[in-house]
C-alpha cells in the first residue's frame, strides 16, 4: 500500500530457512553471548520470554559455544563468528528489505485494545505517514508521521514507545575452505533463505545506508533503475559505547571477490539486461498475435512477392 511501509496486519511471507540473530536467550530468558552471531530456527517456537528460536541443526559447528576458561581463546573463538557473508536474491529492495517505525503498546492503551490488536503493532509508521490504531473504528487508520511524534521521545525512563524496525532477506554465501591436499574447495555449509531483524537505530542505518550507496554509485555510472540481485555484501558486528553502556551493531558493506568492484558489477549488470532486451526483440514471433500471421507470411513468400525479390 505505501512503499517502505507494511500494514501491521500484513506479513512478509518469504521461504526462510533460518534467522541470524545476535546472541541467544539463556534458560531464564535473557539475552546471552550478545558479542556474537549465531543462526537459529526461522521461526520461534511461542512469544515474549516464553518463545525461543533454537540452533540451526545444519550449522552446528557455527553455533558451537565456547564452554573455556580463558578469556583470550573465548574472543578468538568468537571473532570468527562476528561476520556473516551474505548475496541478495530479490531485484527490488522493497522485497527484501522491511524498515519501519512502530509502536506496540501506546502508553493508556485500554486492555480491551490490547487484546483486541493482538500482536500486531498499534502504530507502524515510515517517517512520512503511519497506520495508527482508532479504537473507535476498530481498525488503522492514516495519519502523518513525524519526527515531532510524542511516542519518539525517550521518557525519562525505559525506551521510547516507539522504536524502529528493520528486516532483510538475504542468502547465505560462504568462503572457500582448504581440503586435505591444501586446495580451496566451496564451503560444504548450506546457504538457505535467511533474515536478519533488528531494532537498533544504527543497524538500520547501516542497511540503508548500503542501498543507497548502490543506486548512488548507479547514477554516476548513468544506470537506471538498479538490479540488486545478486549483491554480495558482509554484515559485521562491532562494538559501540554511548550514555554509559556498550552495545552492538551490525554494519553492512559491499563484498566483492577480488579484482571486481561494484562499478564493474553495476555496468555488467546493464550490459547484460541490454543484451536481453535486444533478444526479446527478435523473440516478438512468439507472441499470439505474430503466430496468427505466420500462414500469411508463409502463403506469400510461397507466391513470391515481386516487392521482396
Amino acid at each position: 500500500m505505501f512503499s517502505g511501509l507494511r500494514l501491521p496486519s500484513s506479513r512478509h511471507i518469504e521461504p526462510v530457512g533460518a534467522s541470524i540473530t545476535v546472541g541467544r536467550k539463556g534458560p531464564n530468558g535473557n539475552p546471552v553471548d550478545k558479542d556474537r552471531y549465531f543462526i537459529q530456527s526461522a521461526r520461534a517456537d511461542g512469544s515474549g520470554r516464553e518463545g525461543r528460536k533454537y540452533p540451526h541443526p545444519d550449522f552446528e559447528q557455527f553455533n558451537v559455544v565456547y564452554q573455556g576458561d580463558n578469556a583470550q581463546d573465548k574472543t578468538a573463538h568468537n571473532s570468527k563468528r562476528r561476520t556473516i557473508r551474505g548475496v541478495l536474491v530479490h531485484s527490488r529492495q522493497d522485497d527484501c528489505h522491511e524498515s519501519r517505525l512502530q509502536a506496540y503498546m501506546l502508553p493508556d492503551m485500554p486492555a480491551n485494545d490490547k487484546k483486541e490488536l493482538g500482536r500486531r503493532p498499534a502504530c507502524g509508521g515510515n517517517g512520512t505517514i503511519a497506520m495508527r490504531w482508532n479504537p473507535k473504528d476498530g481498525c488503522h487508520t492514516q495519519i502523518d508521521c513525524t519526527p515531532a511524534c510524542p511516542y519518539l521521545r525517550r521518557p525519562e525512563r525505559g525506551q521510547p514507545p516507539c522504536t524502529v524496525f528493520s528486516r532483510l532477506f538475504f542468502q547465505l554465501r560462504w568462503a572457500p575452505i582448504k581440503d586435505a591436499a591444501g586446495n580451496m574447495v566451496p564451503s560444504p555449509l548450506s546457504t538457505p533463505l535467511v533474515q536478519y531483524a533488528s531494532k537498533g537505530w544504527e543497524t538500520s542505518e547501516t542497511i540503508k545506508g548500503m542501498f543507497e550507496h548502490v543506486r548512488q554509485q548507479a547514477m554516476e555510472l548513468g544506470v537506471k533503475d538498479v538490479d540488486f540481485y545478486g549483491l554480495p555484501f558482509r554484515m559485521t558486528l562491532e562494538d559501540r559505547t554511548g550514555s554509559g553502556s556498550r552495545f552492538q551493531v551490525s554494519t553492512f558493506t559491499l563484498d566483492f571477490d577480488g579484482g571486481r568492484n561494484l562499478q564493474g558489477w553495476l555496468l555488467e549488470k546493464a550490459q547484460r539486461r541490454e543484451q536481453m532486451n535486444n533478444q526479446r526483440a527478435y523473440m516478438q514471433i512468439t507472441s499470439r498475435e505474430a503466430q496468427d500471421m505466420i500462414p500469411e507470411i508463409i502463403n506469400d513468400l510461397s507466391v513470391g512477392n515481386p516487392a521482396d525479390s
